[in-house]
């Protein structure tokens, strides 16, 4: 049974919604997680024959939902179900992390946007699988960032990005040649080549695990 605790499913003050929440009839079991489907309108249907336990609204441009979360079957059994209805609607999701305090609510609702913004398209996307991505995209709106970065390979990133990406895929396939040549799709000795026209001419070293980490993140903040 889908319970609206808003009037029309439409709020627009979060203080309101946690105030209403703890009159909620159905005293949902903690830990708690944020669903959002994008949806221009309200359209509470989907989560009707997935779920009984659930508080839903619709806000902006989201259908939000408050389910449970004590298992991890729940997760997936509501990617699962949820699967046809995206697909056919041409649409998405993002389901947040968990949480047991109502004041949290607004933390998680945005958890649940950025899922499906960072995420793919037609599909339920779990905040979990992003938070590196969103994580860089916050150091990314630091004004000092570049001062922090290898000058290296900001200047690589400038004048070769055949060469970066390189660098970038090499270091995300934990130095493995052969995986690293499959992603970029070029010839294992192209890759070698590649390889030590980095070090040559562009002087990048990360022999250290400090070394390593530090080329690794400006690879990743760079581009």
């Amino acid at each position: 049974m889908v319970t609206n605790i808003v009037p029309g499913s439409f709020i627009t003050n979060f203080n309101e919604f946690t105030n209403r929440l703890q009159f909620d009839p159905h005293q949902l079991k903690r830990p708690l997680s944020v669903l959002c489907i994008k949806a221009p309108t309200t359209n509470i249907q989907p989560l009707g024959t997935i779920l009984t336990r659930f508080i839903s609204f619709h806000y902006d441009d989201y259908n939000v939902y408050m389910v449970e979360n004590s298992s991890p079957l729940i997760a997936k059994t509501i990617m699962q179900e949820l699967a046809p209805y995206l697909i056919r609607n041409k649409t998405s999701a993002g389901l947040s992390n968990s949480f047991t305090h109502l004041h949290q609510f607004n933390q998680f609702y945005q958890q649940a946007v950025k899922a499906i913004r960072l995420g793919e398209v037609n599909k339920l996307n779990q905040y979990h699988d992003y938070i590196a991505l969103d994580l860089l995209n916050h150091i990314r709106q630091d004004q000092s960032l570049n001062s922090y970065l290898s000058p290296q390979i900001q200047k690589l990133a400038k004048e070769n990005s055949e060469l970066f990406k390189t660098l970038k895929f090499f270091l995300l396939n934990h130095e493995n040649k052969k995986q690293t040549a499959l992603a970029l799709q070029i010839h294992r000795s192209t890759l070698d080549y590649r390889l030590n026209k980095l070090e040559q001419e562009y002087e990048i070293n990360y022999n250290t695990p400090k070394e390593y980490l530090y080329v690794f993140l400006a690879c990743l903040l760079v581009g």
